[in-house]
């Protein structure tokens, strides 16, 4: 399939509600730089849903399908550790301040969290809480670790010929993350 041409009109800005032909379709746009520099969210505020692509997800799941998946949040070389740590925070912020102006504590009003991965449905305050604490965990050098030396190939593609770091919670946490080694460095 051949990539379609098109020319890009607009740029979204950060807290943005996107429009299209004047009509407001209910989605703001949260800039999310860490796992890529341009990453982005999406939340539906109708639904009630905060799309946060590959930002975080838990590392293991059964698809609908049967299949197991288990793989660690990526960091790739463009990622950076710092853009990561402050839009998990963004993130965290804008669900707890977006829940506390719905004016009701039901299980209902709570924003859900959908991940590019295996994560779907979880109540996002809480999720993305646990993802900062475990990269806090991380940072005060209390989660295993590993280091994969480049040139190996994951899924996803290759590393190339940089070391990465892979670190590993506890089953309770169900988070991995993977990350260049000299992200450390930011710590």
């Amino acid at each position: 399939m051949q990539t379609p041409k098109y020319e890009i009109s607009h740029y979204a800005q950060d807290r943005e509600e996107l429009e299209h032909k004047g009509q407001a379709l209910g989605l703001r746009v949260i800039h999310t730089p860490g796992h890529t520099p341009d990453s982005i969210a999406i939340y539906d505020e109708a639904e009630r849903w905060l799309y946060v692509g590959d930002t975080c997800y838990q590392r293991a799941a059964t698809m609908p399908w049967g299949e197991k998946q288990v793989v660690p949040i990526v960091l790739p070389l463009q990622g950076n550790w710092r853009d990561f740590i402050t839009s998990l925070h963004a993130l965290h912020d804008f669900v707890t301040h977006t829940e506390a102006s719905l004016n009701d504590a039901s299980a209902a009003m709570q924003i859900r969290l959908a991940a590019g991965h295996t994560t779907s449905a979880r109540p996002a305050a809480d999720f993305l809480q646990t993802v900062i604490a475990f990269c806090q965990r991380i940072v005060a050098g209390t989660v295993d670790e590993a280091l994969i030396l480049g040139d190996l190939d994951l899924p996803g593609g290759s590393l190339g010929d940089v070391t990465f770091a892979r670190w590993t919670g506890d089953e309770e946490e169900d988070l991995a993350l993977l990350a260049p080694e000299q992200f450390k460095e930011d710590f």
